[in-house]
């Protein structure tokens, strides 16, 4: 992936969006699937993946990935393994290839959401005393 697919897609992507797609599959998808023979690379394999960004994905071990960013992975791996079907790099066992077999991570689970209380408000308030913006706050 890192060798062939993401180099050949340079002149199509943003440079922007190209560094993040290099970045999160040299932290997130090198890791754990390079092992992984791509003519034997099956549902299971991103399954675990996906399961293993959510829970001990962050780098610094403090926990899981946002599942917005699972999902990012699994839109990178999607559109990689099905350009591998079609530029016949990976045998097609299914039409619609591993990646579209595999459920895609949900993305709309949102930590809820917090209002200040009074004291902290308050707080808040006092700190921003004398800011030329204070007003506006």
């Amino acid at each position: 992936m890192r060798a062939r697919w993401l180099p050949a897609k340079k002149r199509a992507l943003r440079p922007t969006t190209w560094f993040r797609h290099h970045k999160m599959i040299e932290l997130y998808i090198c890791p754990k699937l390079a092992s992984v023979p791509l003519t034997s690379l099956a549902t299971r394999h991103l399954e675990e993946l996906y399961t293993h960004l959510l829970h001990h994905g962050r780098l610094d071990g403090t926990g899981g990935l946002a599942p917005k960013t699972v999902l990012n992975v699994h839109q990178i791996l999607r559109k990689a393994l099905g350009d591998a079907v079609r530029m016949e790099t990976r045998p097609s066992q299914r039409r619609s290839g591993v990646a579209l077999a595999v459920d895609r991570p949900a993305a709309n689970t949102c930590p809820e959401q917090r209002c200040w209380t009074a004291a902290e408000l308050q707080r808040f308030l006092a700190a921003a005393y004398g800011h030329r913006l204070y007003p506006a706050m």
